[in-house]
């Protein structure tokens, strides 16, 4: 596949996010690009955005979790009182307090977008099973008729912005290997775009229920001056002088010597920019890290996680 075509088509998109245009505009160009990819996994998480086909809510990006709060019309056998708010620290059970808390959004993204537009709050009410709970904060002469957690529009949108963010940050990661200008199946491996989704869009997958508890991470969009940095000479010369080093050890990761040799060439094409993208580093090296503990047998080259957990930090 032709490096311009790609190109061309990235570049729209980001102009298009940029531009704050609509969906409908975006996601046909999505298909497109997904086709051109043939990336499993970035076809399997456009599909799932599209349809609103999520298998599980373990699989729900962070961005489609947000917090509500539940109300409940509820009864004492002599009158209704309705629209009662029902504090998230009246559950005794920590459990149910985050159960109640979290509204998962299984929606497709369209329609979640066409919820943002809506004046008016929106409810989601909470299954049969859930009374039981909600009856439990009460005194015992009352009931609950029924239950929902309340949405804003504003977290509708947050997860229409959400969408956007991880997108425009997988983009800009692809159309940074894409400078490289050689033919784009040679450069961009699929293990290397299933790499970036891992870092990006699948980044900040949460874990939810009754048997977890909810880890929700920050990801940086990587576009944008705040998110690029001048790294002084000193510390590239650090930099390179780590890098060098894994280099010089590069045997100890066996199977995964070509995926680590892949983020070193990541990592020298951003010192040799002006302003290297902070999250590009850190990604690089996080990834390095894990492969590190993932094949490398314990106490061997310790040196290597030490400046890596230093660089990371000097770059934060």
């Amino acid at each position: 596949m032709e490096v311009n075509e790609i190109r061309r088509l990235t570049e729209s998109i980001i102009g298009d996010l940029s531009d704050d245009k609509g969906l409908s505009k975006i996601l046909p160009k999505l298909q497109i690009l997904s086709f051109k990819l043939k990336n499993k996994k970035f076809s399997e998480w456009l599909n799932n955005e599209i349809t609103g086909e999520y298998s599980s809510f373990r699989d729900l990006p962070e961005y489609r979790i947000a917090k509500g709060v539940v109300f409940a019309n509820i009864s004492n056998g002599m009158g209704i009182f309705k629209n009662v708010s029902i504090s998230a620290d009246q559950f005794s059970d920590s459990k149910v307090q985050e159960l109640v808390q979290k509204i998962l959004f299984f929606e497709n993204i369209s329609e979640i977008d066409n919820m943002a537009r809506t004046d008016k709050p929106l409810k989601k009410f909470l299954p049969a099973t859930a009374l039981y709970f909600v009856n439990e904060t009460l005194n015992p002469s009352w009931h609950t008729i029924e239950a929902w957690q309340a949405i804003s529009p504003f977290a509708c949108k947050s997860v229409v912005e959400g969408f956007k963010s991880k997108l425009l940050e997988f983009i800009l990661r692809l159309d940074d290997e894409l400078n490289i200008g050689v033919d784009y199946n040679k450069t961009i491996s699929n293990d290397k775009i299933d790499r970036i989704m891992q870092t990006t869009i699948n980044a900040g997958i949460v874990t939810t229920g009754f048997n977890s508890s909810i880890t929700i991470e920050n990801s940086n969009i990587t576009g944008g001056s705040k998110n690029r940095v001048i790294i002084s000479k000193n510390e590239s010369e650090e930099i390179i002088k780590l890098i060098d080093s894994i280099e010089r050890e590069i045997t100890i990761f066996g199977e995964s010597q070509v995926e680590v040799s892949d983020e070193i060439s990541r990592i020298r094409t951003q010192l040799e920019k002006e302003k290297p993208r902070r999250s590009i580093l850190k990604d690089s090296f996080g990834i390095i890290k894990e492969i590190f503990t993932e094949t490398v047998a314990t106490g061997t080259a310790p040196f290597i996680i030490e400046g890596i957990e230093k660089i990371i930090k000097l770059i934060s």
